[in-house]
């Protein structure tokens, strides 16, 4: 076996197989590769470049934290006050108009008017409405600063609803159900999505859309009893006589109605629906029925998720304003 000694490498035995040109050749590329300069800066640029990649780990860390500790708080902010001010318009007096139809409702389906008479019981519900307020008692679990007085309102007269309710015979779960206040289980996956930063902005009042979808599913398909079948008939009959009684371009009297209806709001909304298209009206027009089922009708969805991207300062004027000075 041929022995080399090839300068910068040292001795190399090459194969018997290989002819002395051949060696010679291998010898000569060798010499060649051990004897190329090493890369400009190859040990420095290695150091940089780990100097770099920690740089800027630090930099998205840092942007992480700002986006967590003060950007994510400001968003929040921003959010309060867009929901604070959508609460600002109808959204009360629809919500009382959904606390007194409780009353009537629960007591058409259970065959007593203990519910509506102490829904009617004005000085006590006014006095707990007070000191609910005085608690600082929230509107679906969001928060209830001083200044967000709107949601501290309708936190209040939901409560007081709530407690009339008890009072005329139901438990507190079945009034929270009445009132479209009760915690719906969807999982954890689902609580930690709407719970989130996105989850509060595309679904500011998610508690009483969600009741709305669960009950009007639950009693549409529940008519065992005269109770329940009255309540249900009286839901369906008055929702199509308002769709096809109304200006069709008017969500006002389907969204009161819905409201009323309370448990029975979504197959309320639907029968309107239905009757408008019976009257003439055109899809779009009987579409736009169904805003009746938010809290806040006084946005569209379109315009309650997109408005503070196409259009900020509509969407961050308070719905009274716009109710008292801006629509006809």
């Amino acid at each position: 076996m041929p022995r080399v000694n090839i300068p910068g490498v040292g001795e190399v035995d090459f194969p018997d197989t290989m002819s002395e040109d051949e060696i010679s050749s291998a010898a000569q590329r060798l010499h060649a590769e051990s004897a190329a300069p090493v890369a400009s800066g190859g040990e420095e640029s290695g150091i940089g470049g780990l100097l770099a990649g920690g740089a800027a780990a630090l930099g998205a860390g840092a942007l992480g934290y700002l986006a967590r500790k003060k950007i994510g708080p400001t968003l929040d902010v921003l959010n309060n006050v867009r929901r604070q001010g959508m609460l600002t318009g109808q959204a009360l007096s629809k919500s009382l108009s959904g606390n007194l139809g409780a009353g009537v409702m629960e007591s058409v389906e259970r065959g007593s008017t203990e519910p509506l008479k102490e829904m009617l019981r004005l000085p006590t519900n006014v006095k707990n409405a007070v000191a609910a307020f005085k608690r600082g008692t929230s509107y679906q679990g969001q928060p209830s600063a001083w200044w967000q007085l709107p949601g501290r309102v309708l936190g209040a007269t939901d409560e007081a609803a709530q407690a009339a309710l008890v009072r005329g015979g139901l438990s507190s779960d079945d009034a929270a159900r009445a009132t479209l206040q009760s915690e719906v289980d969807l999982g954890p996956r689902v609580r930690k999505a709407l719970a989130s930063r996105g989850g509060q902005y595309f679904m500011p009042f998610q508690r009483t859309v969600i009741n709305q979808g669960v009950e009007g599913i639950e009693t549409i398909h529940d008519w065992k009893g005269a109770g329940k079948t009255a309540a249900n008939l009286a839901s369906l009959g008055a929702g199509f006589a308002t769709g096809a009684g109304t200006d069709p371009d008017s969500i006002a009297p389907v969204a009161y109605g819905t409201a009323f209806m309370g448990r029975r709001g979504a197959p309320f909304a639907i029968s309107a629906l239905l009757g408008r298209l019976a009257q003439g009206a055109s899809g779009r027009q009987a579409a736009e029925a169904t805003q009746g089922l938010s809290p806040v009708s006084d946005y569209s969805i379109s315009e309650g998720v997109a408005g503070p991207f196409t259009n900020p300062l509509k969407t961050f004027k308070p719905a009274l304003w716009r109710l008292l000075f801006e629509d006809k």
